[in-house]
């Protein structure tokens, strides 16, 4: 799960079988550093972890979806002579959300962070909640919730012209819907359209201000960079394989000559393998920055 803490990317890592997670910091100057900040063991099997901001702080939803148990924290840092040195965790919201949703989304809305629920019970349910900041802390309030699709296998968010959209992808089919989110939580369809490949990851970046997807398929290591345009429609920049058998790929940013450059960190869940990669400034590749083995 990424996120930014004191001008620094941030990954944070999570094992479901044993609850073992790690937070660390990024850092690029001709090598990628990586940082531990904290690590442990957590008792709550949680299923999803959802990142969010909330007053510009980074944050983040765990959820379990077997009795829908959820906890949202912010991330706080702790600094040592202006160094980002470890991170701690202030609670913010626990309680209990409705049992099985497959798939979650954070994205903001009309200034507030909200969430993105779908596939609750195996159907095309989804909700839509938005998390209010009060004199007594944080609460959620349902704006929306309905019915759609039921065979999406991927489910993202992110901003075209200020405006939060969703993109939703099934590979059984591969079908794809871009939508738009209005401020009542109804959603919009913009786009309905078809994606061969057999594409087991999305994964959204910013580049240059405008949003941009990586489509990549687990199996071959085929690869796809796209722009996603205002009126829902996709422009492919190029086409591509990598290697194959990642599980994992969460992008970030360095901020290098005075721009932010799109980044991905890849990891293989089988052998422990990962990678630090930076995708180029046209946008149809990129080169691999740092890679190794968890041990």
């Amino acid at each position: 799960m990424p996120f930014e803490l004191e001008h620094l990317p941030c990954v944070l890592s999570y094992n479901e079988d044993d609850g073992g997670f790690a937070f660390d910091s990024i850092a690029n100057g001709e090598d990628v550093t990586v940082r531990r900040l904290d690590h442990g063991h957590w008792q709550t099997a949680w299923t999803h972890l959802t990142p969010f901001t909330l007053h510009g702080r980074p944050c983040f939803l765990s959820y379990r979806a077997g009795d829908g148990a959820f906890s949202l924290d912010e991330i706080v840092p702790v600094m040592a002579h202006g160094v980002l040195t470890a991170v701690k965790l202030k609670p913010l919201l626990k309680g209990a959300w409705a049992r099985g949703w497959r798939h979650f989304t954070a994205f903001v809305l009309d200034g507030h962070a909200c969430f993105l629920s779908y596939g609750r019970g195996g159907t095309g349910r989804y909700s839509i909640d938005r998390l209010e900041y009060r004199a007594r802390g944080v609460t959620l309030r349902k704006l929306r919730e309905g019915t759609c699709h039921p065979a999406w296998t991927h489910v993202m968010t992110f901003m075209l012209g200020r405006e939060p959209h969703v993109l939703a992808y099934g590979l059984d089919g591969n079908r794809f819907r871009i939508q738009r989110v209005e401020s009542d939580g109804r959603l919009t369809r913009l786009k309905d359209g078809i994606w061969f490949g057999g594409w087991t990851t999305l994964m959204p970046y910013a580049a240059d201000g405008a949003p941009h997807l990586l489509r990549y398929a687990e199996g071959n290591g085929r690869v796809s960079f796209d722009r996603l345009s205002p009126d829902g429609t996709t422009v492919t920049l190029g086409y591509g394989t990598v290697a194959p058998g990642w599980s994992t790929l969460v992008p970030y940013e360095i901020t290098k000559g005075g721009r932010r450059r799109p980044c991905m960190f890849c990891y293989r869940r089988g052998d422990g393998t990962f990678e630090f990669d930076r995708i180029l400034d046209r946008g149809d590749g990129y080169e691999c920055l740092w890679r190794g083995e968890v041990t």
